[in-house]
């Protein structure tokens, strides 16, 4: 362990699978945040599809020493804590079917439309970046396994304006169809940087930013802690041209709420060599000002398009060809 950071925690965690290596344990020393609870544990591992509320007739239960954790209990963690993760998969049974009556079908179908209602005014209440990322997945999750049902990937970003002011590489999750469960998957995702002591908010990036064909993700969330009052998040796409072509790198930083075009291509930072081309910084069709400040909001996706004169490779081999 080296230099870690106030927040962070370095635990080992044996889990314990019945359904695995016929129940042996298998350990693996992990950093994590300062508080521990099932849920975050369950996360690490991405074991949330082992556990309820996906998997209702297993039971998964965390163990420090001897002592259980309660459900919901979240506790102080120490260095060089040793937690047992336990997963009991219950065995399947099969059960006796039987024929469904006209009765019964009307009964499923009220109960569908008491679902579908309940589920509308959720999502009504819901924060904008919830509403935003549920139309998406609505739109493009896909099935992997039947009996989980669709299931969609996002990029996530986390920014701390005191001690995380940017962060590069973001880290990809995967979402099952349970919007009430999203916002915990995401913020849990960064609980070895997150400050647990604070609140975080979330934010669906818009405009969406460009994408290469490596991209497999609905879109970008970004979680941010202790934002000054006139300080923004935001998440910067570059396009740097090398021998291999367009390369777009990403970076989600903290910049003055009133900034130009240069700020922010000093906040990125474009890599030396190129700052001798044109360049331009836009949301969407709007670019800004290279000297004179704009206003920004959190959750901006902005660009910064290189005007590198340069012709891509595909274009000198045409050039060659022609001659």
């Amino acid at each position: 362990m080296q230099r870690p950071h106030f927040l962070q925690r370095s635990v080992v965690i044996s889990t314990y699978d019945n359904e695995y290596d016929q129940g042996r344990a298998h350990s693996i020393a992990i950093v994590m945040g300062d508080r521990i609870d099932l849920h975050s544990v369950c996360t690490m591992p991405q074991s949330h599809d082992d556990c309820p509320p996906e998997i209702p007739a297993n039971v998964c239960t965390l163990w420090l020493g001897s002592r259980p954790f309660e459900p919901h209990e979240r506790i102080p963690a120490r260095h060089g804590n040793a937690f047992k993760f336990v997963i009991h998969r219950t065995l399947s049974m099969n059960v006796m079917q039987t024929h469904g009556t006209n009765l019964q079908a009307r009964i499923d179908a009220i109960d569908s439309r008491v679902q579908a209602s309940h589920q509308q005014r959720l999502l009504e209440t819901m924060p904008l970046w919830l509403q935003s990322l549920h139309r998406v997945f609505q739109d493009l999750a896909e099935t992997e396994r039947p009996e989980e049902g669709p299931v969609a990937y996002v990029a996530t970003w986390y920014v701390h304006a005191s001690y995380a002011p940017r962060c590069e590489p973001g880290r990809i999750v995967r979402l099952r169809d349970d919007p009430t469960n999203w916002q915990r998957t995401l913020v849990e995702t960064w609980g070895d940087r997150r400050d647990s002591s604070r609140p975080a908010e979330l934010f669906w990036i818009s405009p969406a930013p460009p994408t290469s064909l490596t991209d497999h993700v609905l879109g970008h969330i970004l979680t941010v802690q202790a934002l000054p009052i006139h300080s923004v998040a935001v998440l910067l796409t570059a396009g740097v041209r090398d021998h291999e072509g367009l390369a777009i790198h990403r970076v989600a930083v903290c910049i003055p709420q009133e900034s130009s075009a240069e700020d922010i291509v000093a906040a990125f930072p474009i890599p030396g060599p190129l700052l001798r081309f044109p360049r331009r910084v836009g949301r969407g069709q709007t670019y800004f000002d290279p000297n004179v400040p704009s206003p920004f909001a959190s959750g901006e996706g902005l660009v910064i398009d290189n005007l590198d004169p340069t012709p891509a490779p595909e274009m000198i081999q045409e050039q060659k060809e022609s001659v």
